[in-house]
């Protein structure tokens, strides 16, 4: 985990936490063995017009809710949080396999992002700030990284510019496989 000194003063909004399930390998199976839709596929089954990369399943509350609640109470302790102030959580699990339709976003809520898959210190999270605007694309510099421990989990805040960095593998089994709540805020 790396940030720019003066850019961590400036952005408290990311916290990492490793070690961050009990029985990580646990969740690691089942997540493996849940049913995976692209983007398309989703929108259909969800009725949502969410963009992402790579493959999520849908929604955990309605699927596996057991899963979903035990999840999100590792990221209401280990992170601290007032669940009260949101009003509403979505969370997946999610898989990517490369890069090459993955692109520096923010997100309309706070994320927690898990690395459920083995280590993968080429891959991670990459955060970035916005340094110019030619009137058609955003340039970025990026000012931290999360490299991809298994086990270890992220929360930021709303807004933040990030993106998955080297994803890797060619199916569940090697993938960059994360579970992945938005926490929408009132």
């Amino acid at each position: 985990i790396y940030f720019n000194r003066l850019v961590w003063l400036f952005i408290k909004m990311i916290k990492v936490v490793p070690d961050f399930l009990d029985f990580p390998l646990a969740y690691y199976e089942a997540c493996k063995n849940m049913k995976y839709y692209n983007q398309e596929d989703f929108q259909k089954l969800t009725e949502s017009s969410s963009r992402f990369p790579g493959l999520r399943t849908d929604y955990l509350n309605k699927t596996n809710p057991i899963l979903f609640y035990a999840v999100l109470g590792y990221i209401k302790n280990k992170f601290e949080l007032n669940l009260n102030k949101y009003k509403r959580i979505d969370g997946h699990a999610q898989v990517r396999f490369d890069n090459t339709d993955d692109w520096i976003h923010k997100d309309f809520s706070d994320t927690v992002i898990i690395y459920l898959s083995p280590t993968n210190v080429k891959s991670g999270t990459g955060f970035f700030k916005i340094i110019g605007d030619d009137g058609k694309n955003f340039q970025y510099e990026k000012i931290g990284m999360t490299n991809f421990i298994h086990n270890t989990g992220i929360y930021f805040t709303e807004g933040t510019q990030h993106s998955a960095i080297n994803n890797h593998g060619k199916d569940i089994n090697d993938g960059r496989l994360t579970i992945t709540y938005f926490l929408h805020n009132k």
